[in-house]
């Protein structure tokens, strides 16, 4: 699992804990990933996060509803403009105070001929930064692409932080060995193994 995995893994855990004690507070999130193309499209990421807010609402919003009547059911996929609608609608819901999204490893989505699957991601992701009302908090795990940097690090309304370098390898090598000591498979193998385990996963991780 890459380091940026770990780390919006563990934010999410902390979310979903923060927000447990607080029945307004609603914790969603999408994890984009290479080897599968249901993880690689902005379609795939609103309906997940919508599906995720509607398990946490005692009443599903009329509109909604409505959607869903439209779309014989739920026998067809709705416009991405409708489902856009949908999760500014939650924003604005009086059901919830604050609401926290989570768009993990963007850079996984990959870019084909033209560019159009991250590029619809990134637009995705700065339309609901613009479009959000004050109660919507966005967080975005990224390697630093070109295109990705030049896309998101200029909006107003996002900061950046950097979680690369070597006291990221450090914590990454901890986290490596404390999993290789703890599991009880892991801990079976033989010193010259986990080294191999340890040094692989180094190697994969590159800072990240």
């Amino acid at each position: 699992m890459p380091a940026l995995t770990w780390c919006s893994s563990t934010v999410i855990e902390h979310m979903k804990a923060y927000s447990s004690s607080k029945p307004k507070h609603a914790v969603a999130y999408f994890y984009f990933d290479f080897n599968d193309t249901e993880k690689q499209n902005a379609a795939n990421c609103v309906s997940s996060l919508i599906a995720q807010l509607c398990n946490q609402v005692a009443d599903l919003p009329e509109k909604l509803k409505d959607l869903y009547k439209r779309c014989s059911n739920g026998n067809q996929k709705p416009p991405i403009h409708d489902l856009k609608e949908m999760l500014s609608l939650f924003a604005r819901s009086k059901e919830f105070d604050d609401v926290f999204i989570i768009f993990d490893a963007v850079d996984e989505c990959p870019k084909n001929e033209r560019g159009e699957l991250r590029s619809e991601v990134l637009e995705l992701i700065i339309e609901i930064n613009n479009q959000s009302s004050s109660n919507m908090h966005l967080l975005i795990t990224s390697r630093p692409e070109q295109d990705i940097k030049e896309k998101l690090m200029d909006l107003p309304t996002l900061g950046s932080l950097s979680i690369q370098g070597s006291q990221v390898d450090s914590d990454i090598q901890r986290y490596i060995g404390s999993q290789l000591s703890i599991d009880p498979k892991l801990n079976k193998l033989s010193i010259d193994v986990k080294a191999t385990i340890e040094k692989t996963l180094m190697e994969g991780a590159d800072g990240m």
